[in-house]
């Protein structure tokens, strides 16, 4: 059976806790999730680098609105769509606690000990 590893960009990722939640409805086998560490000058720094100023907006609307950044668009959007889909979970680690999913945090993803645990998965 092939497993699968899920990579987030952050702990409150709508996108990969709605991807997550999909595939265990599907009835498939989420070997663990590599969560990317939220402080880390050097994620800030290259993020700053890469998207300016627009980062204090997106980390406004990612990390503080979250969900709410999303009420106020009546179009088909993630949230309408996890509505639509009884999907719940809006924290990774909540997928450990659930479903006894290893939850790894980590600076990079391309970290050592990133490759090697999905060498011994």
């Amino acid at each position: 059976m092939n497993k699968i590893a899920i990579f987030s960009p952050n702990p409150f990722s709508l996108y990969s806790t709605t991807v997550t939640e999909m595939l265990i409805h599907r009835g498939l086998k989420i070997s663990s999730i590599y969560v990317r560490k939220l402080i880390n000058p050097g994620r800030v720094l290259s993020e700053y680098r890469r998207d300016g100023s627009r980062l204090l907006k997106k980390v406004w609307k990612k990390l503080i609105l979250r969900h709410a950044s999303y009420e106020k668009d009546k179009s088909e959007n993630l949230l309408a769509f996890r509505r639509k889909n009884n999907i719940s979970i809006s924290k990774l680690d909540e997928f450990h606690s659930n479903y006894s999913i290893p939850v790894i945090s980590c600076a990079s993803l391309n970290e050592i000990d990133v490759v090697k645990s999905l060498q011994e998965s």
